[in-house]
């Protein structure tokens, strides 16, 4: 999910990162991360293993 213009540090681009475990926002120009995410859901791993 990206989030244009929101970046704190630049106004740059937020992009939704979701990894193992962990999910944060990651500014696509200057590198900024979040990983106070408010009012997002928590990802869920689907899938039989």
């Amino acid at each position: 999910m990206l989030h244009p213009k929101a970046c704190p540090r630049c106004s740059g681009d937020l992009s939704l990162v979701q990894d193992i475990g962990e999910s944060y926002l990651s500014c696509l120009q200057c590198g900024f991360v979040s990983y106070q995410l408010q009012g997002l859901p928590e990802p869920t791993l689907t899938g039989n293993r």
